[in-house]
């Protein structure tokens, strides 16, 4: 009995032991002091313990300006020794000091909050209250909703709008070549150009092109530059050609209604 007393006894004293072992004796301040003429805001953190810490630190300023208000924050990792003192941040306050401001600092040990520390001096809510009522729009009341017809691509009235749905740089580097070296035929309206990316293996991309919805060129562009070229330039040929049978088709449609049948 006296022997199993004399066992928890120590296995008591060791989880004591092993506690105070991993107990963190730290602090953390802010402060302002004057040099040179400028004020400096100083961020400190004293390391008590025996421990190596670590750590990592936010720092966060508010300030008032004639232009409203100004946020700025800091961040940074850093080793505290044991008992050792840092100097976290300096942050220098040109002069005239602001008349009013809200600095804060912590630290964290991973993602538990050690420390915090506020510096604050003057009022900001009003200024910050001013700056959302200057930039908030003027509320209008929407106009009661109209009775919407499905539109067709006739109804919209599309001229030469080029639509954009490649994803890698590749495909956009074939979009701005295109795009910068497109002009539409004559007499060409009502068209809508789809430039679209397919899923590829390697390094070439896979390229659609559609017009109203229709596919009129599928092909592989390789990454070089002066390829991408290449395909772009007869790529829009055969969007040209296709766009100029389309018209020519419309065109002869048109005469013939005009000719009619001479059956009344």
């Amino acid at each position: 009995m006296k022997r199993l007393l004399y066992i928890i006894t120590i296995f008591i004293v060791s989880i004591n032991l092993t506690s105070a072992q991993t107990e963190v004796n730290t602090s953390a301040w802010l402060d302002i002091k004057n040099l040179d003429g400028d004020s400096v805001l100083l961020g400190h953190f004293q390391n008590k313990s025996k421990r190596v810490l670590p750590l990592w630190y936010q720092i966060e300023l508010k300030l008032k300006s004639p232009a409203g208000i100004i946020n700025n924050n800091q961040e940074g990792a850093f080793v505290a020794m044991p008992y050792e003192k840092l100097v976290l941040s300096e942050v220098i306050l040109k002069t005239p000091v602001p008349s009013a401001y809200i600095f804060t600092l912590r630290v964290f040990e991973d993602e538990k909050l050690l420390h915090t520390d506020i510096i604050q001096k003057g009022k900001m809510v009003e200024e910050q209250k001013e700056i959302i009522t200057f930039t908030k729009p003027p509320v209008i009341p929407s106009p009661p909703p109209k009775k919407e017809r499905t539109q067709s691509l006739e109804d919209l009235e599309i001229d030469g709008l080029i639509i954009d749905e490649t994803r890698t740089k590749t495909g956009h580097d074939f979009y701005d070549l295109f795009y910068r070296k497109w002009v539409s035929p004559k007499d060409a309206k009502d068209y809508l150009i789809t430039i679209k990316e397919l899923p590829s293996i390697g390094r070439a991309s896979r390229v659609s092109i559609t017009v109203n919805d229709q596919e009129v060129v599928r092909r592989a562009v390789t990454p070089r530059i002066e390829m991408v070229e290449s395909a772009a330039v007869q790529s829009i040929a055969y969007v040209k050609r296709h766009l100029q049978k389309r018209e020519s088709l419309k065109e002869s449609l048109g005469n013939e209604d005009q000719k009619g049948s001479g059956i009344f």
